[in-house]
């Protein structure tokens, strides 16, 4: 006879997916008859939206970034005036590295080279088609992408989604800051093909679309998924709610700890780098309101605060856009303060005197001085990125009053 902690763990894993399957089928309804199946009547159990609602309380990108770099506003956050001396330093680094016809590339993957740099200088309050600082730049290389849309939406330079992802989000980004009519089109095409490589079984992504190959998916690509999805909402493009779920699920599949705050590449073993992406992934999706699950993710990246011996800009970049969009909750805090002390110095001393950084560790190879550059400069720039939302969560779904707050059975193995 099954006990009931068994009884209780089927029931959760199968009302989950009952509410996956009536969020698809919302979806297929008339938009206005969607719209009075989202509202429904008044009651905790009732189902709302899971979106991150577009200028509401939530994520939002921070409208100073446009107009104050120095002043309080950065230096209560963590910034002061050589962090900022050394974004410009890198900026105009990559200004010198673009190639003639706007893309930057220098291992292999142009696509992603190209976005990751794109993505530095719109932090930094570059806008295409807008009168600025680097405008030139911007301009040819969002053009750039534009001409390597396909006409499914495709941007897989090389066949990985990796590119996709990337490419997609810089993308959403330039969109979302310029309301460029040009972009509509090629962006919300890339974005659907993004929700139709996803696995719908597990709700991951992995090096190739599911209708190419059947994998389940890894967290390393599906962050890089999450976060241009969420940047296509926060632009105002249309997300299925069902794509959203699912990649909440995936999640869920590959975490680990007392709280499900642990995460790994495929699943076990956690690592500090996919705790710190898997952290991230989730507060795009349920808000960085504080949550013991979450609490758990900032708790381990403390025991691996960033020193120059690990060599790992990838996980330096996801653990500061997690930690610094979790430091109004307690732990956030205390975590925040603790890793910026360290990795603000650690950047600052490693930066050359021409303005970029140079490849290390295990990645160097791969990824080379352009991506390294980048990730240590959306870093530096993490400091206006988003603005302090004071611990409020987004409007989001709490699934029939199931919070992604506590441990879930939602989408792991059984």
């Amino acid at each position: 006879m099954e006990s009931m902690g068994q009884i209780m763990k089927t029931y959760s894993k199968h009302f989950f997916y009952a509410l996956l399957a009536m969020s698809a089928a919302v979806e297929s309804l008339p938009a206005a008859e969607q719209a009075a199946t989202l509202k429904g009547g008044s009651g905790r159990g009732n189902r709302s939206s899971l979106r991150l609602q577009p200028g509401g309380p939530g994520i939002a990108k921070d409208p100073m970034r446009f107009t104050e770099h120095l002043g309080n506003t950065l230096v209560t956050r963590g910034g002061d005036e050589a962090t900022e001396a050394a974004v410009k330093r890198a900026l105009d680094w990559f200004t010198q590295q673009q190639k003639q016809d706007g893309h930057w590339e220098e291992k292999k993957s142009p696509i992603a080279h190209t976005g990751l740099v794109l993505m530095s200088y719109m932090a930094y309050g570059a806008v295409p088609g807008k009168d600025g600082p680097y405008r030139s730049q911007v301009d040819r290389g969002v053009d750039w992408l534009l001409r390597n849309v396909g006409e499914a939406g495709e941007l897989r330079d090389g066949g990985r989604m990796y590119d996709q992802a990337i490419g997609t989000l810089a993308l959403c980004e330039a969109y979302g800051l310029s309301k460029d009519k040009r972009l509509a089109g090629p962006v919300a095409k890339a974005v659907e093909y993004l929700c139709m490589a996803q696995n719908p079984k597990t709700g991951g992504w992995r090096y190739a679309p599911y209708h190419e190959k059947d994998w389940e998916g890894d967290l390393s690509v599906s962050g890089w998924v999450i976060m241009a999805l969420a940047s296509a909402q926060m632009s105002g493009l249309k997300v299925p709610d069902a794509i959203r779920l699912k990649g909440l699920a995936f999640l869920d599949r590959v975490s680990a700890g007392e709280s499900q705050g642990l995460y790994g590449y495929l699943g076990t073993p956690p690592t500090p780098a996919m705790t710190a992406e898997g952290m991230y992934s989730l507060e795009l999706f349920t808000g960085a309101k504080a949550t013991g699950r979450l609490d758990e993710s900032a708790e381990l990246l403390l025991t691996h605060l960033p020193e120059k011996k690990q060599a790992n800009y990838y996980y330096w970049y996801y653990g500061s856009l997690a930690l610094r969009l979790y430091a109004d909750s307690e732990v956030g805090a205390k975590a925040w303060e603790e890793w910026n002390s360290r990795m603000k110095p650690l950047l600052l001393a490693e930066q050359k005197e021409d303005g970029h950084w140079e490849a290390a560790g295990s990645r160097a190879t791969e990824e080379g001085d352009v991506v390294t550059t980048a990730w240590a400069t959306l870093i530096l720039e993490v400091y206006y990125r988003y603005l302090p939302l004071y611990g409020r969560a987004p409007e989001i779904a709490r699934l029939g009053g199931v919070s992604r707050g506590s441990r879930s059975t939602a989408g792991r193995p059984q």
